[in-house]
C-alpha cells in the first residue's frame, strides 16, 4: 500500500493553478473537492497509519507463537518462521512483516485444516481492523458525484475526417456540419466524445463517438462493445442506440462506434450515491433481470466465456489478475487471502449463464429524474454467472432499497436468484475484480502513460474504497467458513 506522493501533488498543484486561472465557476469548484479529498487522503496515510500499523504488529505477535507451530511442520516452513519472528517480535517493521505473512497465508492455504483456517481469519480480522482504521479516519463526509469534462476533443484535421466519413455514412445528412467536439473524462479503456452537429437531418443535433485507447486497461474493443449494444439495445435494455461502427481505424487513428447521446446525469461515482432513489434502483433491477434473460446463443459465440465453462473461465481470470497484481511488486496479506479463498471454492462460479456487464456501477449509469436512463460501458462483459452483476451492484443498491427488496424487484422482472454461496463467490471477486482494474489504473497514472485529476482521484482515493471494501469481504468470508 505504498503511495508516492510526489506525482499526486505534481497533479494537485497543475490542476488548480489550471482551473483556479481559468475563472469557472464550476469548475473551481469540482477541482477543489477533488483536490481536498485527495489531500485528506494522503494526509491521514501519514498520520493513521503508523499507528495502525504497530497495533496491528501487536495483534500478530499475540497469535505468533502458534502460527509459527503451524507453519513451521510444513516443508519450507523454518526459514519463514524466523523471519515472523524477527519482523513481528524481535525488530518490529510491518512493511516486512507484511511479506512474510503474506507468504504464510500462502503456506496455510496450500494445507488447508479446521485450525489453519481458524489462523487464516484471525489474520483476516487484524488486516481488516489495520485497514479499516485508516480508512474510517480518511473517509470524507462530503463526497460528490464524479463526473468530469473538458473542452478538448479532436484536432481540426480529425474533426474533417469525421466529419466526411459521418456524411458518406449517412447520405441524407450530406450537409451536416460538425460544429463542437467535448471530451468526456473518467474512462480507462475508451475515449468518449461528445460531437455536436448542424444541418442533420438522420442523426441528431448530438452523438457520442466512442473510441478505443492506444492503451487501455480493459482488453476489448468497441468493435465488441458494438455488437453488444446492437442486441441489448434490440432486447429492449436502455442503452444508447447503436448508429454505426468504424472498425479499421483509418479515420481516426482507431476504431470508433457512433451511439446517440442519452440525456442524464450521474447520481453518484465509484465509491457512494449522492442522489440515492428506489425507484433508480428498481429500473437497476429490472434492467439486469431482462440482461441475463437474453439467450445465450444471441451473443454467438462473440463475448468471453462463451467458449468455455463460467468455472474455466473464471479460473483463467483469476489467474491472469493473480499474476498481474504478483507482477507488481506489491505485497498484500488480504489479496494472498482472497485468491485462496476463490480457488478453494472455485464449483461456487457455476451456476446460470447469461450476458454479465462485470462492472454495473453507478459510474456506469445516467440518471434522468431519478429514474435509470442508460446503463453504459459494456467493455467487460462476458458470459458468466448473474451473481457477479448482482453482488457488484450490493454496496451502491444498500443506499438506495433494502438488498431483499432489490433481488425481489429482480425476481419480479424474471430474474432467477443465485444460491447463498454463488453470492459469497461473486462478493469475494467484487473486490478483486475492482483492485485488479484500479490498480492498473494507478499503474497507468504514476508511469505518466495518462494523467489528469480524476484518474489521480481514482488511482488514489477510490483505490482506498475498494481495497476497503476487499478487507471487508474477507474478513466476513473467513470468518463464515472458518
Amino acid at each position: 500500500m505504498s503511495i508516492p506522493l510526489e506525482p499526486y501533488l505534481d497533479t494537485l498543484r497543475a490542476e488548480l493553478a489550471t482551473t483556479l486561472l481559468s475563472g469557472d465557476e464550476k469548475s473551481v469548484g469540482k477541482s477543489a473537492r477533488y483536490s481536498r479529498r485527495m489531500l485528506g487522503m494522503l494526509l491521514q496515510r501519514r498520520r493513521v497509519m503508523p499507528l495502525a500499523e504497530k497495533q496491528a504488529l501487536q495483534n500478530f505477535d499475540s497469535m505468533l507463537d502458534e502460527l509459527c507451530t503451524e507453519v513451521g511442520a510444513l516443508d519450507g516452513g523454518m526459514m519463514l518462521v524466523a523471519e515472523l519472528k524477527q519482523h513481528i517480535r524481535t525488530i518490529p517493521d510491518y512493511a516486512s512483516a507484511e511479506s512474510a505473512l503474506q507468504t504464510a497465508v500462502l503456506l496455510l492455504s496450500a494445507h488447508p485444516n479446521a485450525r489453519k483456517r481458524e489462523l487464516q481469519s484471525q489474520i483476516a480480522a487484524v488486516n481488516f481492523e489495520l485497514h479499516n482504521s485508516f480508512f474510517q479516519a480518511a473517509l470524507d463526509d462530503s463526497m460528490g458525484a464524479a463526473t468530469a469534462s473538458v473542452d478538448e476533443g479532436l484536432s481540426a484535421d480529425q474533426q474533417q475526417a469525421l466529419q466526411a466519413w459521418l456524411r458518406q455514412q449517412f447520405p441524407t445528412d450530406a450537409r451536416l456540419q460538425i460544429t463542437g467536439v467535448r471530451a468526456l473524462l473518467g474512462g480507462a479503456s475508451k475515449n468518449t466524445l461528445v460531437v455536436k452537429l448542424d444541418n442533420a437531418t438522420h442523426l441528431p443535433q448530438a452523438v457520442v463517438v466512442r473510441m478505443d485507447k492506444a492503451a487501455g486497461v480493459a482488453e476489448s474493443t468497441v468493435i465488441d462493445e458494438y455488437f453488444l449494444l446492437q442486441l441489448t439495445h434490440s432486447a429492449g435494455l436502455p442503452v444508447p442506440v447503436p448508429y454505426a461502427l468504424e472498425s479499421s481505424g483509418e479515420v481516426l487513428g482507431a476504431p470508433f462506434e457512433l451511439l446517440s447521446y442519452v440525456e442524464g446525469g450521474n447520481i453518484g461515482d465509484w465509491t457512494e450515491v449522492t442522489e440515492p432513489s428506489r425507484e433508480f434502483a428498481v429500473d437497476v433491477a429490472h434492467t439486469l433481470a431482462k440482461l441475463h434473460q437474453i439467450p445465450e446463443a444471441a451473443v454467438q459465440g462473440r463475448l468471453p466465456g462463451a467458449d468455455s465453462t463460467t468455472r474455466e473461465r473464471m479460473q483463467r481470470d483469476m489467474q491472469r489478475f493473480e499474476n498481474t497484481w504478483r507482477a507488481s511488486g506489491q505485497p498484500s496479506i488480504v489479496l494472498e487471502q482472497a485468491y485462496a479463498w476463490l480457488k478453494e471454492h472455485l464449483e461456487l462460479a457455476e451456476g446460470a449463464r447469461s450476458i454479465v456487464h462485470c462492472d454495473p456501477g453507478i459510474h456506469n449509469m445516467l440518471a434522468r429524474d431519478g429514474r435509470l436512463a442508460a446503463l453504459l460501458d459494456w467493455e467487460t462483459a462476458v458470459i458468466g454467472n448473474p451473481a457477479q452483476d448482482l453482488t457488484y451492484m450490493r454496496p451502491k443498491v444498500n443506499s438506495m432499497i433494502a438488498w431483499e427488496d432489490f433481488l425481489q424487484e429482480y425476481q419480479v422482472a424474471g430474474g432467477v436468484l443465485p444460491s447463498d454461496g454463488e453470492m459469497d463467490f461473486y462478493e469475494l471477486w467484487r473486490g478483486v475484480f475492482s483492485m485488479h482494474f484500479n490498480s492498473m489504473a494507478r499503474a497507468f497514472y504514476l508511469s505518466g502513460m495518462a494523467s489528469s485529476l480524476v484518474l489521480a482521484y481514482v488511482s488514489q482515493n477510490v483505490y482506498h474504497f475498494f481495497y476497503q471494501d476487499l478487507h471487508d469481504t474477507v474478513n466476513r468470508i473467513y470468518q463464515r467458513y472458518s
